[in-house]
């Protein structure tokens, strides 16, 4: 009867545990250490003016990032806090506006990108979400070091909303549980005088293989000017479309890798030249991808002069062998000894 009773208490237990487990087929968070991501995106625009020549511009950007988890990310957490730190950062514009920065590179006083984006490299931003409301604390300490005006600048575009956006891509709150079901979320970015955009997303969970879930995603972006605005000539602009795929791996309890791309097609953009609307077709092409990095591992260690250190194992390879050392030692003692032995033998024998 007692064995009984103890089989059923352990049946009774290990069904708990089955249960409160999270299952391989869904994406739990479990983020405990630091881990690091390089986002790459590749942007080109083509703004067709009637009467004009079409004006054209390329931008392709790869931005290292380190994340160390804070609070929460684990199942049913209410609140997550996230502190992201730029590593590394290399944006290349072709076209009507040429620049290059590279934060391996050393300093460039003659380079107007450089002052403006060296100092955020090596920047901590902390992200907290609780619900749908994630805020944000700025570096103020870097965005301090930059000029006056591009300063306020770099405020107007890293707004809480913007890096809000940046962090439902990274982190998004709503993924689907189960195979076929589709989650959403919507979130409106503020850019004061600039206007708003509002991101209407959607989640599909598609497919699992070996503890790698993959998930589709689609995006409209709409954007309404502000009202009476003076400081930006943009009055309507036609939706920007977006899709992509997500892969968490269940293991990880985070997500691997994320590809967004707008299909190149063209855009009513209708401009305020000034006093005049003027309608012309903006032709975008845009494409992000996000990959992981494993654990505790950043994108770039630099030196003060903002060059790549050595690796540490590129060192070891460089370095001298001690251990090949002593027996090189042994050896030479060795035949100092045998060469040495037929001469204490003579000795011996004058002796006697």
């Amino acid at each position: 009867m007692s064995l009984c009773r103890w089989l059923l208490t352990g049946a009774v237990l290990l069904a708990v545990i089955l249960a409160l487990a999270p299952a391989a087929d869904t994406p739990t968070w479990k983020l405990q250490e630091p881990f690091s991501q390089t986002w790459t995106t590749t942007t080109t625009v083509t703004v067709k003016v009637p009467g004009k020549e079409d004006v054209k511009q390329k931008m392709t950007s790869d931005l290292g990032v380190t994340w160390t988890p804070a609070q929460g990310m684990g199942k049913g957490d209410p609140k997550q806090s996230l502190k992201l730190r730029i590593d590394s950062y290399h944006v290349q514009a072709e076209g009507a506006t040429k620049l290059e920065f590279n934060s391996s590179a050393k300093p460039d006083p003659a380079n107007p990108a450089d002052a403006l984006l060296r100092p955020l490299v090596g920047a901590e931003f902390t992200f907290t979400r609780e619900g749908d409301k994630v805020t944000v604390v700025p570096p103020e300490a870097a965005l301090a070091k930059l000029p006056g005006e591009a300063r306020e600048r770099v405020k107007a575009l890293l707004t809480e909303g913007t890096l809000a956006a940046m962090y439902d891509l990274a982190f998004p709150a709503k993924l689907p549980q189960k195979m076929g079901e589709k989650t959403g979320q919507t979130r409106t970015v503020g850019l004061g005088s600039l206007g708003d955009f509002t991101n209407n997303t959607s989640y599909t969970y598609q497919s699992v293989t070996d503890g790698k879930i993959t998930f589709t995603c689609g995006s409209t972006l709409t954007y309404t000017p502000a009202m009476n605005s003076k400081d930006y000539p943009v009055k309507s602009f036609a939706d920007l479309k977006t899709e992509g795929t997500l892969v968490f791996d269940t293991a990880a309890g985070r997500l691997t890798s994320v590809t967004v791309s707008a299909p190149e097609a063209a855009r009513k953009l209708n401009l305020l030249v000034g006093d005049q609307e003027t309608l012309v077709d903006v032709v975008l092409t845009y494409e992000t991808r996000m990959v992981a990095k494993e654990s505790g591992k950043p994108n770039v260690s630099k030196d003060k002069e903002g060059t790549d250190k050595p690796k540490d194992k590129d060192k070891a390879k460089d370095a001298p062998k001690d251990k090949d050392a002593p027996k090189d030692k042994d050896k030479d003692l060795k035949k100092d000894k045998d060469e040495s032995a037929p001469k204490d033998k003579d000795k011996a024998k004058d002796k006697e």
